[in-house]
This record gives C-alpha cells, sequence and structure tokens, in this order.
C-alpha cells in the first residue's frame, strides 16, 4: 500500500496549536484525487481563515463566518448521507453484500487543526465508502459505464469544489486584510501558503470587508461551479 504525507503547516509565530495525527486509508481514485488536489491547502486555509478573521474583525464576525462554514460543510455531509442510505438500500435489495477490492489504495497521513479540518477528513472517507458502493453496483451490472461514470465523477467534484470555495475564502480575508493595512500582522500570524503555491488573489473590492468575507461563503457562479451529483438508478 502506497504511504503519502499530508501536512497541515502549523503556525510560524511559535504558538503551539493542538493537533490529532491521524492515517487515514483511501481505496478509491477519487478520493485518492480529493486528497491531492485540494486537502492540504483546504484544511491550512480552515484554520488560517479564522486567524485572519479574528485581526480584521471582531469575534462576532468570526463566529458568524465559522457558522457559514459549518453550513457549506453540512449541505454536503447531509447529501453524502442520503446517497450513502439510497446506494445501501439498492445493495441490499440485490443481495449484495460485499464491497469490491481496490488494486491501489493509499495510506494518509494527516494532521487535525481544527473541528472542521475533522469533518473534512471525515467527509473524504465517507466519499471513498460512497464510490466503493456506487462501483459495487455497477461491477453487479445493476449500474451502466456512463451512469457510473457520471456519479463517481459528479461527487468527486463536489467534494473538490467544496475545497476551493474554503481556499477561496482566505484570498477574499486577505485581501480584507490588505484594504485595512494589516497584511503585516496576518502573515506573521498566518503565513501566505496559497501565495507561495502560486494561487493567484482575486483583486475584486467589495465596500465594506465584513460584508465581503460573508458574502464570499454565499454559493455564487465562480465557487459553486458543480451540480448536485444526480440520483443514481439501477438498471432494471
Amino acid at each position: 500500500m502506497a504511504e503519502k504525507q499530508i501536512i497541515v503547516p502549523p503556525t510560524s509565530n511559535g504558538v503551539s496549536v493542538p493537533a490529532f495525527e491521524q492515517k487515514i486509508k483511501l481505496n478509491t481514485l477519487q478520493a485518492q484525487k480529493v486528497m491531492k488536489r485540494v486537502f492540504s491547502r483546504a484544511a491550512g486555509s480552515l484554520y488560517r481563515i479564522d486567524v485572519i478573521l479574528r485581526i480584521i474583525g471582531s469575534d462576532q464576525d468570526a463566529e458568524r463566518v465559522e457558522l457559514v462554514i459549518h453550513t457549506m460543510l453540512k449541505e454536503v455531509e447531509e447529501a453524502l448521507r442520503e446517497t450513502e442510505v439510497e446506494m445501501a438500500s439498492m445493495l441490499e435489495e440485490n443481495g449484495i453484500d460485499a464491497l469490491p477490492v481496490y488494486d491501489a489504495p493509499t495510506e494518509e497521513s494527516v494532521r487535525i487543526t481544527s473541528p472542521h479540518v475533522a469533518r473534512f477528513v471525515s467527509l473524504v472517507r465517507k466519499l471513498d465508502a460512497l464510490i466503493a458502493q456506487i462501483d459495487a453496483l455497477w461491477l453487479s451490472g445493476l449500474m451502466t459505464n456512463k451512469d457510473r461514470n457520471d456519479a463517481v465523477y459528479r461527487w468527486q467534484q463536489r467534494i473538490i469544489g467544496l475545497g476551493s470555495r474554503i481556499i477561496g475564502l482566505e484570498r477574499r480575508a486577505r485581501q480584507a486584510a490588505k484594504r485595512q493595512g494589516k497584511s503585516e500582522e496576518v502573515d506573521a500570524q498566518a503565513p501566505d501558503e496559497l501565495q507561495t503555491k502560486g494561487e493567484e488573489l482575486e483583486t475584486a473590492q467589495p465596500a465594506n470587508d465584513s460584508q465581503a468575507i460573508s458574502e464570499s461563503l454565499e454559493p455564487s457562479d465562480d465557487t459553486q461551479s458543480v451540480s448536485e451529483p444526480k440520483k443514481v438508478e439501477a438498471i432494471v
């Protein structure tokens, strides 16, 4: 089994941050892609957003944004749960009680630095389990190739899209800090990992910083590009 190290950068200002170190096994290509493409950046952004907002706004502002992030995660959690129940029912109805074995599972080491990061890790694990259910239906002849491919791709992209939205929030928070002349303070406490990895910050400048951060969490064309996965129907 291949082992990869996914590290969420700790703070560089000497602050001792509590964290869990975990290893998770991922069987499916789709879950592995989510980890590779967005997990470390999204997890780091979740930590840094909180730090930045407490510098440029009030505790109330930070709590309001935290609530919206909670809602973003909850929506995907509930959709995953609903689809998992649907897949489990189809498997049971057709007498399928085994899941596929995968040729190249990976073991990922993750650092849990906040409850939101823990929830994102849980989403990736649930995605892995859901894809296995879909593959079981497909291998049993209960789904067409097209339906299977559409389902796994849409779910992969939905989780990647969620991660991208979270990363986008950090970009906007840094823009607000720059407009307030607090970039140095922010960079000292929450180093700009996005910039060092070649990520470009957006240049739009809404009138009110606190409102801008809140608005950035709402679904929009640039952050919500992946539609909700369609329900899967078995071949009859």
